[in-house]
């Protein structure tokens, strides 16, 4: 199942996008850490997919993040 975009439009891959520079995690290794490949890691944290819930699931688990960061 797909999340809706929070109120912020794009805050989710902004917020993530944020995230993983402040940590020094490049989107390739963040895809690799939740089980996505480049593209799709890439494609997510520009906004042009959609995160589901294994996606936000996978990246709260794997970087001890706060769900309401993600929705």
């Amino acid at each position: 199942a797909k999340l809706p975009m929070n109120q912020a439009g794009n805050a989710t891959n902004e917020s993530l996008a944020a995230h993983l520079e402040n940590i020094g995690m490049t989107a390739t290794e963040w895809g690799r850490l939740i089980g996505i490949d480049r593209s799709t890691a890439s494609r997510l944290l520009r906004g042009e997919r959609i995160f589901n819930t294994a996606h936000v699931r996978k990246t709260t688990e794997a970087l001890g993040l706060d769900t309401a960061l993600l929705i």
